[in-house]
């Protein structure tokens, strides 16, 4: 380059090639260099069906020099960008950390606080149609009483669940249960009908309650996956140090880490299609018909759907929970149709689609929504 100041003046005169060292460039420079590239080298769609993606054009499908040498450029300013992210991502990330943190987000968005495969407890409420979470401490107290109240100590959900207090009970399988006593714990489970309802979302998985390939499902498989993975690595780490490994081992323990780190990806990857598949193929078609201008002004027409919508539920959210979730929502879409008939004219029939692929999935809106119907039991 004849002068790496002038890599400006380059840009402006169409000369990419005498542009060079870029690899001397500051980051700041480099992301507005690639800005500048991004206005000049033209777009190409790629891939197939669902994997069809717009992208900027590889340097073998320029149509002239100019066009060859900027997309060229452009390809080696992504590519040093992306060496600085990764280097930056395996200075401050743990391995996985990216997948675990959005697995994390998912469950949040479903209004769970995640503790753990085995510390955090759910139950399906079919009055509210989704899944409620109870407090870890709350629910020992519950089945502590529960136990004091029918004179024995219970296993559950494979280990022991009982506290000091009731240490002086009989176990379960030392009980000998009587019609009469059957039925006094079948009067404490429908007391509280979710007492019995309420299980780790492990042991909801397990049981079969979680609809599997959903979001939810993915969510939970990622961090499934990720206690296992994290078991062995540790495991590995462990023998390793104290020269305690067996070539069997260490084979199974390499094999597993491979395997949850594969399932850790999929799910991870099919996390984040299905944030985009929906929109993905509604808009398509659209896309391809309208123009620019048009499709801007139907953006904006949805975003006021959608606030107008949100502000109906909040002015609502006082009723809850006397007054259910989905009658909130409901009502309060009669209500903004109601007062805004022509802002709805066209997007009357998504309501569905406007609460579950924005309201309850996008910020801001979904931390709006959650802090109405977000509460736990």
């Amino acid at each position: 380059m004849d002068d790496a100041q002038n890599w400006r003046d380059h840009v402006q005169t169409g000369e990419y090639r005498k542009i060079d060292f870029i690899f001397e460039f500051p980051e700041p420079e480099l992301i507005e260099l690639r800005d500048a590239l991004q206005k000049i080298v033209p777009q190409k769609t790629f891939g197939d069906g669902m994997e069809t993606f717009i992208d900027y054009i590889l340097p073998a499908d320029a149509r002239n020099t100019t066009e060859y040498d900027a997309a060229e450029l452009l390809k080696s300013v992504q590519q040093h960008l992306d060496t600085i992210n990764d280097v930056r991502m395996r200075d401050y990330r743990k391995p996985l950390e990216q997948p675990v943190l959005t697995a994390i987000d998912v469950l949040r968005i479903y209004g769970i606080t995640y503790y753990g495969l085995k510390e955090t407890y759910i139950f399906w409420s079919d009055s509210r149609q989704r899944w409620v979470q109870i407090d870890a401490r709350v629910r020992h107290k519950i089945f502590s009483k529960g136990q004091r109240e029918l004179g024995y100590k219970f296993s559950y959900e494979g280990y022991w669940e009982f506290d000091g207090d009731n240490s002086h009970l009989p176990m379960d399988i030392e009980v000998n249960h009587t019609r009469e006593l059957m039925l006094k714990e079948l009067e404490w489970q429908r007391k509280y009908w979710w007492r019995g309802g309420s299980r780790s979302i492990y042991m909801q998985e397990r049981n079969g309650r979680i609809e599997p390939f959903t979001t939810f499902w993915h969510a939970f498989n990622i961090l499934r996956s990720y206690e296992e993975f994290r078991e062995c690595f540790n495991s590995l780490v462990g023998s390793g140090r104290y020269k305690q490994v067996s070539r069997i081992h260490l084979a199974i323990d390499l094999s597993t880490i491979a395997d949850t780190g594969r399932r850790i990806g999929e799910s991870y990857d099919a996390i984040r299609k299905k944030q985009a598949e929906y929109e993905t193929l509604a808009y398509r078609s659209e896309k391809q018909s309208r123009s620019i201008a048009s499709g801007k002004k139907s953006s904006n027409k949805k975003i006021e759907r959608i606030e107008s919508y949100l502000k109906e539920i909040e002015k609502l959210g006082d009723l809850f929970p006397r007054m259910n979730e989905r009658s909130i929502v409901d009502q309060a879409f009669e209500n903004v149709v109601g007062k805004h008939p022509e802002l709805w004219k066209q997007g009357k029939g998504q309501k569905e689609s406007y609460l579950s692929q924005h309201i309850r999935s996008e910020e801001p809106y979904k931390s709006r929504y959650y802090a109405i119907f977000g509460k736990t039991a």
